[in-house]
């Protein structure tokens, strides 16, 4: 027995320095209730009594205690009171010990003391069993136990039950809270701060800035994004080509004139000033459009005489677009000739009339917006 008690506090030593570390550790002290169910061949009755211990939880699995217990009977032949007296010494370990409710296996080493009509005897007695812990609190602890216990004079085994209160003056640990994962972060594959499950134009280029719908912004609403757009302040309703630039459609331009003059003369009619005008109005809106005035004659006189009326003729009606319309003059050459060209038959007064004339054909090109 001796040899017993002085092995198990160091295998008790062995284990608390393996596990120093540990989170949950404290004392424990216990009272409770104690029932015994003595082996037959000790001729004693069962009997109940009561407990008192002293444990030591070194970490979350181990712990020691030491207990004992008070539990008078008596005997079955002369129904004698026989006075018993237990020391238990056990290690104890814990299963479950992250909950409030934790089984546990205990072995340990004791000894008994029986005293009847003040005869008096001793064992040693090596134990085993299995209980379980409800923890109430942090502190107060309700446990139970039951253990097999052999005396080592005749191999006599009792059967003990243990019911009783502890409080642990001690620390349980602080138990990590769980890990909850972190949401992922939603996917956002171009990295355009839209995130996919709402971007329109997954696939927007780096540093393309973008609307809230994912996709690359078009300031203008012409259909040509920013990034690309050329032409940055498209007018609202034109179309557009690929770099956002208005598709402008060019076609040649024209405005004839034709005025015609009385016999030998070279006065311009007031009739013929609207027509002129027109011609003038034409060249204002056409900056680079030039006009050659040409005069003409019937074939009457000479041909020397023709061909300067016809010059005045044509000198006549440029005066008109410059001095009357405002066509600057480096604009409007007149050129005279006489007779030549006729579009009617001179040999008729309505032909004659209708060569003696001052024409002019104005041309250019004009360029307009597409729209859409």
């Amino acid at each position: 027995m001796k040899k017993v008690l002085m092995t198990l506090p160091l295998a008790l030593a062995i284990g608390a320095t393996t596990y120093a570390q540990a989170d949950q550790s404290g004392l424990e002290l216990t009272a409770g209730w104690n029932h015994t169910n003595w082996d037959k061949d000790r001729g004693i009755k069962d009997s109940t009594g009561w407990l008192g211990g002293l444990g030591y939880r070194i970490n979350d699995s181990w712990g020691i205690e030491g207990f004992y217990i008070e539990n008078d009977s008596t005997v079955q032949s002369t129904l004698e009171t026989a006075e018993t007296r237990q020391l238990h010494f056990d290690a104890l370990y814990h299963f479950n010990t992250d909950t409030n409710v934790q089984p546990f296996f205990l072995l340990g080493a004791g000894k008994n003391d029986y005293k009847v009509l003040g005869a008096k005897d001793d064992e040693s007695t090596f134990n085993v069993g299995a209980g379980i812990k409800f923890f109430l609190t942090d502190n107060f602890i309700l446990r139970g136990d039951m253990r097999g216990i052999r005396g080592s004079e005749d191999g006599d085994i009792d059967l003990g039950t243990n019911v009783a209160l502890s409080y642990f003056f001690g620390d349980r640990g602080t138990k990590p809270a769980p890990v909850v994962a972190a949401a992922a972060a939603p996917s956002d594959a171009d990295n355009d701060g839209v995130v996919d499950t709402k971007d329109a134009c997954p696939q927007t280029p780096a540093g393309v800035k973008v609307d809230t719908r994912g996709c690359a912004l078009d300031s203008d609403k012409d259909g040509v994004a920013d990034h690309k757009d050329q032409c940055p302040n498209t007018e609202a309703g034109l179309k557009v080509d690929e770099t956002g630039c208005a598709i402008s459609l060019t076609e040649a331009v024209a405005i004839k004139l034709n005025v015609t003059f009385d016999n030998n003369a070279a006065v311009v009619k007031p009739a013929f000033f609207s027509e002129i005008g027109a011609v003038a109005t034409f060249m204002k809106s056409y900056k680079d459009s030039v006009v050659e005035v040409q005069g003409y004659t019937d074939s009457r006189g000479s041909d020397t005489y023709n061909q300067t009326l016809s010059q005045k003729r044509a000198n006549a009606v440029r005066d008109v677009l410059v001095q009357e319309y405002g066509v600057a003059a480096e604009r409007v050459t007149a050129k005279g000739y006489g007779e030549a060209n006729p579009i009617a038959d001179n040999e008729t007064a309505e032909g004659r009339e209708a060569n003696r004339r001052v024409v002019a054909s104005v041309q250019s090109q004009k360029t307009t917006k597409v729209k859409k």
